[in-house]
């Protein structure tokens, strides 16, 4: 038998299950950790060995990636039995395109719904983000947003290796089935699962509509048990085939984002649509688009959108921290402090109210309403709503709270009081998005034994602080006292195994079996011996620290300060480009053309503040052409094209700005 090497990328990629078996036994005898990489979707510390890095691996782990982990003699993942309505797939197929799979292999054809849908298959329910490879969104029991269907439901056979490297064959049906209950949702912690089998439904294509209201204009009795014709939360969530909500609690916003959608029926067909076999989709968009359709969806302004908010959520974000770095003259503080005052109160809520606006708002452009919105796709593209969020422009991290949905009502108005009471500190800048997820006969599953209302926090990626200690431990006092709560695996959650194996019926028996399955512990990182307990308990929690920040150089601050006119400038181009026109005295039928710049002036803002925040010295100067270009153009126009007054002044507002850091520049070179 062949060696196993690291790869390039400090990961291990095995073509089969011996060799899976292999790298099980060498972690035995060398008393080595051993975890696997799905999509990366969890936190880091629930899925590498305790000191994976990067492009290094780690010394005393064995970190695993199973893209080349395919069928016997293929290049395939997926192999689908039309008889049997049943499709065997590899663990590490992914199930729809990830754009950041590390080995490069992932891509829409070989996704394991993409190639369900093309046979005329289908999966009941996917989740909202579908780049998860199969085996991590099986181990972690991740979910759908429906009562009425799981995909954890259709799953009916699992080839797990343990910790010895011992192969097992596990089936629903199997008569005594305790171990493929128990492996189901294990955590990585039973083996390593190399391949799953699961029942399929026909393909089908859904409608569905998004709605943006006031808590009080929702259609939903949100906080209570139902009145004046509304249904409650959970009888809405009973009666809804696929549904999420979006909640901005901040003061001065309170909205609530309402998406659902159903299976369509013959009835929904229209010269619109198409036919079911003529179909023609139509998106749901999450981030706005600009006006009518002059920038549609595909041509990139979402991502514009999702630009602009990272950018804005970046700053926000790391306030403190910039002020520090910066370290502004008095007066420049000072400002900058009434901006921080001002922020909770009404910065953020006007720029939440932009990017989520009501749907009786009038759109800026088109001056019609904004909403509600209306969406037709087929099942495999459009149920994962959130799936073309970029996690590069817009990262988000979460805590996922399950609790039965009788308390649903109960844990709705706690929240609501809760995010009054203790207002910005509580509400963050971000949103709270509401699930539910299907009974789950999984053991270890957060909805074993019953149906469940998920509570899903969100913070900022890029964020300054640590949201396990800095703002998720204020949600979890406030609903563990009072409720039974379950977390999502693979997201943040609390250190209390013994609050946790209270919640969990069978919690004795799957230690049992992971004791059984995994001896020698190969499978247990300290993160994991911290959240279950698992014995020689440690009570660690791995953290990186921030690194001190250096000082931000006097070209970098020229830089990072004129971004901040750009977001002006980008905000007019593509929101309010007719006020522009007419000082500029452009035909209005041009709009396109403005925002297009908007679009460019964006990118521009991005670049202007990843180079002074990082202090890529070498880059300083380019600005400072661009911008005397810009204005060089400009003056060129006024003079001799006859342009407005406005365009000149614009353009001397960019040279400004590239003498400022040319002053910058020079000043520095003589110190």
């Amino acid at each position: 038998m062949d060696t196993i090497s690291i790869g390039a990328d400090g990961y291990y990629h095995p073509a089969s299950d011996d060799q899976v078996a292999q790298l099980i036994k060498r972690a035995n005898a060398e008393r080595l950790k051993v975890r696997v990489r799905g999509s990366g979707h969890s936190i880091k510390y629930a899925i590498f060995t305790d000191h994976f890095r990067d492009g290094e691996g780690d010394k005393d782990g064995i970190d695993i990636l199973l893209d080349q982990l395919n069928f016997t003699g293929t290049d395939q993942k997926v192999r689908i039995d039309k008889a049997k309505n049943e499709v065997r797939v590899k663990a590490g197929c992914h199930l729809g395109y990830d754009p950041y799979d590390p080995a490069g292999v992932s891509n829409l054809v070989n996704s394991l719904l993409y190639q369900l849908d093309q046979e005329g298959l289908a999966v009941p329910d996917v989740g909202g983000i579908i780049h998860q490879a199969v085996g991590g969104f099986l181990a972690t029991g991740s979910s759908g947003g429906s009562l009425m269907g799981a995909f954890g439901d259709q799953l009916v056979g699992l080839r797990l290796i343990d910790g010895t490297g011992e192969i097992h064959k596990l089936r629903r049906d199997q008569p005594q089935n305790d171990l493929f209950l128990a492996a189901g949702v294990s955590m990585g912690l039973f083996g390593i699962i190399t391949e799953a089998t699961f029942k399929l439904v026909p393909k089908f294509n859904i409608i569905g509509e998004q709605t943006t209201t006031t808590l009080d204009g929702c259609t939903i009795d949100l906080f209570g048990e139902g009145s004046g014709g509304k249904p409650s939360l959970e009888e809405f969530l009973r009666q809804t085939r696929y549904a999420r909500l979006m909640w901005w609690p901040q003061n001065k916003v309170e909205r609530m984002v309402v998406w659902k959608a159903r299976d369509m029926n013959d009835s929904d067909y229209n010269a619109q649509t198409g036919s079911a076999e003529r179909f023609k989709a139509n998106p749901y968009e999450e981030f706005p688009v600009f006006g009518d359709s002059d920038i549609p969806a595909e041509s990139g302004s979402e991502d514009i959108a999702e630009g602009i908010a990272g950018l804005f959520y970046s700053v926000a974000g790391n306030w403190h921290r910039l002020l520090a770095k910066l370290q502004p003259s008095f007066i420049v503080r000072v400002f900058l402090n009434i901006v921080g005052w001002l922020y909770p109160g009404h910065i953020l809520p006007a720029v939440i109210k932009a990017f989520v606006p009501l749907d009786t708002d009038l759109d800026p452009i088109t001056h019609q309403p904004s909403g509600p919105q209306k969406f037709w796709d087929v099942w495999w593209h459009g149920l994962p709503m959130d799936n073309d969020i970029d996690d590069k422009l817009v990262p988000t991290d979460f805590t996922e709270i399950w609790i039965p949905i009788s308390k649903m009502a109960e844990v709705m108005r706690k929240l609501r009081d809760f995010y009054r009471e203790t207002g910005y500190a509580a509400t963050g800048s971000y949103s709270c998005e509401l699930y539910s997820a299907k009974a789950s006969d999984f053991w270890m599953s957060p909805s074993y034994g019953g149906d469940v209302f998920r509570v899903d926090v969100f913070w900022f990626g890029y964020n300054e602080g640590n949201p396990a200690t800095d703002y998720y431990p204020q949600f979890w006092n406030l609903l563990t006292k009072d409720f039974d709560c379950r977390f999502h695996w693979g997201k943040h959650m609390p250190i209390n195994p013994d609050y946790l194996a209270k919640q969990y019926p069978k919690w004795k028996e799957f230690m049992a079996l992971r004791e059984k399955m995994d001896p020698n512990q190969i499978f247990v990182t300290e993160y994991w011996r911290d959240r279950l307990g698992i014995e020689p308990y440690t009570l660690k929690q791995p953290l990186v620290p921030l690194k001190p920040e250096k000082t931000m150089s006097k070209p970098a601050k020229t830089i990072y300060y004129f971004g901040f006119y750009m977001i002006l400038e980008v905000v007019l181009l593509l929101w309010s480009p007719a006020f522009l026109m007419k000082l500029a005295g452009i035909d209005p039928s041009d709009a396109v053309w403005l925002r297009l710049i908007g679009g460019i002036v964006a990118g521009l803002t991005i670049y202007y503040f990843s180079i002074s925040l990082r202090q890529i010295r070498a880059l300083y100067p380019i600005p400072v052409y661009e911008r005397t270009a810009v204005f060089l153009t400009a003056l060129a126009l006024y003079l001799f094209d006859h342009a407005a007054l406005a365009v000149l002044m614009v353009g001397i507002v960019d040279f400004l700005g590239a003498m400022w850091t040319l002053w910058a520049l020079k000043s520095e070179a003589k110190k």
